[in-house]
């Protein structure tokens, strides 16, 4: 347990110190996300209510796990049929122009952890980008041999 090195505000202590257990080891749960004083402040006041250092971990390693899990979860969650039918019009609908719509879109899905998710947006795109141009290809070696 670290020493505060900096004084806390008394108003945020007095809000700290009004958090319940599981908000304080919230804070602890995700330590870069606040200052250091407010960490060790929170540290330091579930001492100070009796949650021993094993309570803590033991929690932190429950929310660890349930995260892990649903991580895991999401991973392997294919795409819905609209998501499909849109990711396909994108690519077959608007071309090189579909980019603007698939890049967020498969971005997000993979930023969120929907890993498959955002590996069949890409395929289906250029799946359907591919079968575009080969339509274009084809109607316009068909206009050629038909025009001579």
């Amino acid at each position: 347990m670290s020493i505060t090195s900096q004084p806390i505000d008394s108003d945020l202590a007095k809000s700290l110190s009004e958090k319940s257990d599981q908000e304080l080891i919230g804070i602890l749960e995700n330590p870069a996300d606040w200052r250091p004083e407010v960490v060790d402040f929170a540290r330091l006041e579930l001492g100070r209510r009796s949650v021993s250092t094993a309570q803590i971990e033991q929690t932190l390693t429950e929310k660890t796990k349930l995260k892990d899990e649903e991580l895991q979860r999401r991973s392997s969650v294919p795409l819905t049929s609209w998501e499909s039918v849109f990711t396909a019009l994108y690519g077959a609908g608007l071309g090189l122009l579909g980019l603007l719509f698939v890049w967020p879109q498969a971005s997000r899905f993979k930023s969120e952890g929907y890993i498959l998710k955002s590996k069949k947006s890409w395929r289906l795109y250029w799946f359907a980008f591919g079968a575009r141009l080969a339509a274009v290809v084809i109607l316009v070696v068909i206009a050629v041999a038909t025009s001579h």
